[in-house]
Protein backbone atom coordinates (compact mmCIF):
# COMPACT_ATOMS: atom_id res chain seq x y z
CA UNK A 1 0.00 0.00 0.00
CA UNK A 2 1.54 3.23 -1.14
CA UNK A 3 1.46 5.83 0.94
CA UNK A 4 -1.18 8.24 1.20
CA UNK A 5 1.00 11.55 1.65
CA UNK A 6 4.38 10.69 -0.10
CA UNK A 7 7.15 13.19 0.75
CA UNK A 8 11.03 13.54 -0.59
CA UNK A 9 13.26 15.56 2.17
CA UNK A 10 16.31 17.01 0.28
CA UNK A 11 19.70 17.24 2.35
CA UNK A 12 22.17 19.65 0.67
CA UNK A 13 25.76 18.25 1.74
CA UNK A 14 26.65 21.58 3.28
CA UNK A 15 23.35 20.99 5.58
CA UNK A 16 25.35 18.15 7.09
CA UNK A 17 27.93 18.75 9.63
CA UNK A 18 31.46 18.24 8.79
CA UNK A 19 34.42 16.79 11.13
CA UNK A 20 37.56 16.23 9.87
CA UNK A 21 39.84 14.68 13.02
CA UNK A 22 38.67 13.02 15.97
CA UNK A 23 40.84 12.81 19.04
CA UNK A 24 41.48 9.24 20.51
CA UNK A 25 43.24 8.25 23.56
CA UNK A 26 45.37 11.43 22.81
CA UNK A 27 46.05 10.98 19.26
CA UNK A 28 44.71 13.50 16.42
CA UNK A 29 43.14 11.02 13.67
CA UNK A 30 42.69 12.79 10.38
CA UNK A 31 38.74 11.73 8.84
CA UNK A 32 39.55 13.80 5.26
CA UNK A 33 35.86 15.17 4.98
CA UNK A 34 33.50 13.30 7.25
CA UNK A 35 29.74 14.22 7.36
CA UNK A 36 28.03 12.03 9.67
CA UNK A 37 24.14 11.48 8.48
CA UNK A 38 22.72 10.82 11.86
CA UNK A 39 23.09 14.51 12.78
CA UNK A 40 20.29 15.25 10.72
CA UNK A 41 17.21 15.27 12.35
CA UNK A 42 15.14 14.19 8.98
CA UNK A 43 17.85 11.61 8.79
CA UNK A 44 17.85 10.32 12.08
CA UNK A 45 13.81 9.95 11.96
CA UNK A 46 13.94 8.07 8.64
CA UNK A 47 15.71 5.56 10.26
CA UNK A 48 14.03 2.66 11.91
CA UNK A 49 14.29 2.95 15.43
CA UNK A 50 15.55 -0.87 15.68
CA UNK A 51 18.21 -0.38 12.75
CA UNK A 52 21.68 -0.75 13.78
CA UNK A 53 24.13 0.84 10.97
CA UNK A 54 26.53 4.09 10.67
CA UNK A 55 25.75 5.86 7.36
CA UNK A 56 28.58 8.48 6.61
CA UNK A 57 29.82 10.73 3.98
CA UNK A 58 33.67 10.62 3.59
CA UNK A 59 36.03 12.55 1.00
CA UNK A 60 39.54 12.00 0.65
CA UNK A 61 42.01 13.85 -1.30
CA UNK A 62 44.41 12.58 -2.91
CA UNK A 63 47.24 10.83 -0.85
CA UNK A 64 44.94 11.44 2.09
CA UNK A 65 44.41 8.24 4.40
CA UNK A 66 41.67 7.29 7.05
CA UNK A 67 43.66 5.74 9.57
CA UNK A 68 42.35 2.36 9.96
CA UNK A 69 39.58 1.37 12.66
CA UNK A 70 36.54 -0.90 13.48
CA UNK A 71 33.06 -0.84 14.20
CA UNK A 72 31.21 -2.53 17.00
CA UNK A 73 28.21 -2.26 14.08
CA UNK A 74 28.39 -3.75 10.30
CA UNK A 75 29.85 -0.88 8.06
CA UNK A 76 28.96 -0.01 4.22
CA UNK A 77 31.50 1.68 1.95
CA UNK A 78 30.14 2.54 -1.53
CA UNK A 79 32.81 3.97 -3.74
CA UNK A 80 31.09 7.07 -5.14
CA UNK A 81 34.35 7.99 -7.45
CA UNK A 82 37.78 8.12 -7.99
CA UNK A 83 39.86 4.77 -6.59
CA UNK A 84 42.01 3.91 -3.67
CA UNK A 85 43.13 1.07 -1.37
CA UNK A 86 41.19 -0.69 1.40
CA UNK A 87 43.66 -0.99 4.73
CA UNK A 88 43.49 -3.03 7.40
CA UNK A 89 42.07 -6.67 7.70
CA UNK A 90 41.27 -6.85 3.89
CA UNK A 91 43.35 -4.99 2.00
CA UNK A 92 42.41 -4.19 -1.84
CA UNK A 93 42.20 -1.74 -4.82
CA UNK A 94 38.86 -0.52 -5.26
CA UNK A 95 37.53 1.88 -7.42
CA UNK A 96 34.22 3.73 -8.70
CA UNK A 97 31.21 1.78 -8.33
CA UNK A 98 32.62 -0.85 -5.87
CA UNK A 99 31.12 -1.68 -2.42
CA UNK A 100 32.31 -2.91 0.64
CA UNK A 101 29.94 -4.86 3.51
CA UNK A 102 32.11 -4.94 6.77
CA UNK A 103 31.42 -6.78 9.43
CA UNK A 104 31.19 -5.73 12.99
CA UNK A 105 34.93 -5.51 14.32
CA UNK A 106 36.78 -5.87 10.98
CA UNK A 107 39.52 -3.47 11.26
CA UNK A 108 39.46 -0.88 7.63
CA UNK A 109 41.17 2.24 6.55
Amino acid sequence: MKNANPKVTHIKRDQVPTLKAVMIEGHEHQLGIYKDLRKITAFEQFIPDDARLSIAWVHLAPAEKLEIHDHPIETLIIMCSGKGRSLGDFEANIEEGDVLLIDRGVKHG
